[in-house]
């Protein structure tokens, strides 16, 4: 079970973009921002009620996971208000070559060049007990060098989620409660 409670909130905020939206998801948006001189990918999400547990979750488990090369470096959090409503903000590295979605379609060798680090990065997830449970195209991105790297933790240790289209086809034929 992952630890929900969050690690100290950051101290030197970022400077953030809100022109350049560079990602939505169901839980919140992702923008560019500046931080430490270099660039940064601020994820926004919401704090409601309905909504806490996946932000912590997905804050503990990224602090607590990030020591994989190919699993997204986070730099710190912080809370903030935007149009009087409360957000977690994630900063987290920037990967500039976007989503592996949009790479497609690519060669076998490629394919294996981006896709053999995160089965690396999944075991070192299982290793500290997280299951990621949102593994998807659009939740593998690319860094400048071509670096796999594995995102969006919002999910993690939550049976039965993910992304319906990624589901395999036995997971809507049978009674899965025995799930972890």
């Amino acid at each position: 079970m992952i630890q929900t409670q969050l690690p100290q909130q950051m101290k030197y905020l970022p400077v953030v973009d809100y022109n350049i939206n560079i990602g939505t998801g169901a839980y919140g948006s992702v923008f560019l921002g500046q931080w430490n001189r270099k660039y940064v990918a601020i994820k926004f999400l919401q704090l409601k009620t309905e909504t806490l547990q996946h932000v912590q979750h997905e804050i503990c488990a990224l602090m607590k996971a990030q020591t994989h090369p190919n699993i997204c470096r986070c730099f710190g959090w912080y809370q903030t208000l935007f149009d009087n409503h409360p957000f977690a903000a994630l900063v987290t590295e920037f990967c500039s070559q976007g989503e592996l979605f949009d790479m497609l379609p690519m060669c076998e060798k490629d394919a294996k060049d981006v896709i053999y680090p995160i089965f690396d990065a999944v075991a070192h997830l299982h290793q500290k007990n997280i299951i990621h449970c949102d593994i998807k195209l659009e939740n593998i991105l690319l860094t400048s060098d071509g670096t796999s790297k594995l995102i969006d933790f919002g999910l993690v240790n939550t049976p039965h989620a993910g992304s319906r289209y990624y589901a395999a086809p036995e997971v809507f034929q049978c009674d899965l409660s025995f799930a972890v």
